[in-house]
């Protein structure tokens, strides 16, 4: 009875450790099997905190605590000139319109809104009317002009269309066939002053609205920025500071004026003709007389001559 227990567990034993065995052998095959794993260790980012606004802020509005917060980012995305604290942003007031979510940057902020603009009919005298024109004379062009500046307005005028059509309502006759001489020039309004050029703005120079900063997108956990193409994106665009008084605004002039002198420039400026200014001197104050310029007037005075056929040689 003995014998035959420990044959049992003899057996038992045998049996156990073939299984073990073939365990054994099985882990080891699957090992072999798989590719050696490698560890990659995570490069660190640096990252930054940077200011940007919880809503949308119009121009020259003043921001509040609540109206911007702090936000990390990594420096590759940061564009120059980022605001890093709050506390440098509240008080300050918006050069331009800044977007919900926009990273600041310092160039958005200015310490004091842009002054109102002064009432126009404040400026003008009793008894006088002010009246804008575009003029696009070389004047005014170069920018040589100035408020307060007094001027004489030079008209030349293409009379065909007038005259035409007079003589055709009294003769019946065609106007092509009675007009020879169509332009004029002449001086007509004198001393005139220039009370302001452009729009009326108090501070000589505008500001100039930043252009909103993209957000740079969040980089995938373990992902290397691209910092050429980041920073390209999210950097603001850079704008060209504007001057004083716009090229548009620059050709229009206020001038200063009697009711019957505005009637008079209203008449030269939907003359069809071109407009041109002379500067005066400071104090001049004659008003001179001048004689018409034509085509046959330049001829006469300068005594100029027209081309005749070349005569050739026998008489042919």
């Amino acid at each position: 009875m003995r014998k035959q227990r420990g044959l049992v567990f003899i057996f038992v034993g045998v049996i156990i450790a073939a299984v073990a065995g073939l365990f054994v052998y099985q882990t080891a095959q699957r090992i072999a099997s798989q590719p050696p794993q490698v560890v990659v260790q995570k490069e660190s980012i640096p990252r930054v905190f940077v200011v940007v606004a919880t809503r949308d802020l119009a121009e020259d509005e003043k921001l509040a605590a609540g109206d911007v917060t702090t936000r990390e980012f990594p420096v590759d995305f940061v564009p120059e000139g980022a605001v890093a604290s709050t506390d440098v942003a509240v008080g300050k007031y918006a050069s331009g319109k800044i977007l919900r979510g926009q990273i600041v940057v310092s160039s958005f902020l200015k310490a004091a809104p842009k002054p109102p603009l002064e009432e126009l009919a404040a400026r003008i005298p009793s008894g006088k009317v002010a009246m804008s024109v575009t003029v696009m004379d070389a004047l005014n062009q170069i920018g040589v002009l100035r408020p307060g500046d007094h001027v004489d307005i030079l008209l030349t005028i293409d009379l065909k269309e007038g005259l035409a059509k007079e003589q055709t309502n009294q003769q019946g006759a065609p106007k092509e066939e009675r007009l020879e001489k169509y332009v004029s020039t002449q001086l007509t309004m004198q001393d005139v002053e220039i009370l302001l050029i452009g729009p009326p703005e108090v501070t000589p120079t505008a500001t100039a609205a930043p252009s909103p900063t993209p957000l740079p997108p969040t980089p995938a956990p373990g992902a290397k920025p691209e910092p050429t193409r980041a920073a390209a994106a999210a950097a603001p665009t850079r704008v060209a500071q504007p001057t004083a008084v716009p090229e548009v605004a620059q050709k229009t002039i206020t001038f200063l004026l009697n009711h019957q002198e505005a009637v008079t420039l209203k008449y030269i400026k939907d003359s069809g003709g071109t407009m041109d200014l002379i500067l005066r001197s400071r104090g001049d104050k004659r008003l001179v007389k001048t004689d018409p310029m034509s085509i046959d007037a330049l001829y006469q005075q300068f005594r100029f001559r027209f081309p005749e056929p070349i005569k050739q040689a026998g008489g042919q």
